[in-house]
């Protein structure tokens, strides 16, 4: 390497944060990451089962409310109450309605949104 090829080469960061550190274009997480990252935990935690009975109900006689709106509603507050003991700020400041849409958005993004699931079914 030449001497003025090292100079310029110092000048890079040498860890990923301190690179991250001097980003011109920050990229911040929308919502909608940060609940698929809460749906993601959740499917692997202690609540899972919890979890997934008020997501996979396909009629509101499946809902175990009686309502799959309502189903979509006690999940959002599990997904809600999960960011406030993990503290993230984004998604416990967030409208309750925006945190719910997230949350359908993130089971359509993996196929297991309620559409998806009764598609599945109906070809089966």
């Amino acid at each position: 390497m030449t001497a003025s090829r090292a100079v310029v080469a110092e000048a890079f960061p040498a860890t990923r944060a301190a690179m991250l550190a001097i980003r011109k274009v920050k990229t911040k997480r929308t919502i909608i990451d940060l609940v698929e990252d809460i749906y993601l935990t959740l499917l692997e935690g202690e609540s899972r089962d919890t979890f997934l009975d008020h997501l996979t109900a396909l009629s509101n006689s499946e809902a175990v409310t009686g309502s799959t709106k309502l189903d979509d509603f006690i999940a959002t507050q599990m997904v809600h109450k999960k960011a406030v003991d993990d503290g993230i700020t984004d998604v416990v400041n967030a409208k309750l309605e925006s945190v719910r849409r997230a949350l359908l958005y993130v089971s359509n993004r993996y196929g297991l949104s309620r559409r998806q699931l009764r598609e599945e079914r109906h070809a089966a």
